[in-house]
């Protein structure tokens, strides 16, 4: 959602009204919350029996590792050309 956010929608302000960022923001708020929480009795995890690999450092790794990925990518990220 990182990339979204600055690529498309932060020229166009806040509100969702004008494709802003409102509802990419949304999406990452309730994404935060879901991967802090971890695995349920219902999960494919749990399932599979892995829920014992997601400790809390390892879901911190992952996090970092989504947002230094984004921010990579947006470094490395080359604007398209306008047509004339």
């Amino acid at each position: 959602m990182i990339v979204a956010i600055v690529t498309v929608h932060w020229q166009h302000g806040l509100l969702a009204l004008t494709n802003g960022v409102e509802l990419p923001l949304l999406y990452a708020a309730a994404a935060l919350p879901l991967a802090l929480t971890g695995a349920g009795d219902y999960s494919l995890d749990a399932a599979l029996g892995l829920r014992s690999l997601w400790t809390p450092q390892v879901t911190a790794v992952v996090l970092v590792a989504g947002i230094i990925g984004a921010l990579a990518s947006l470094a490395v990220r080359r604007s398209t050309p306008t047509v004339a």
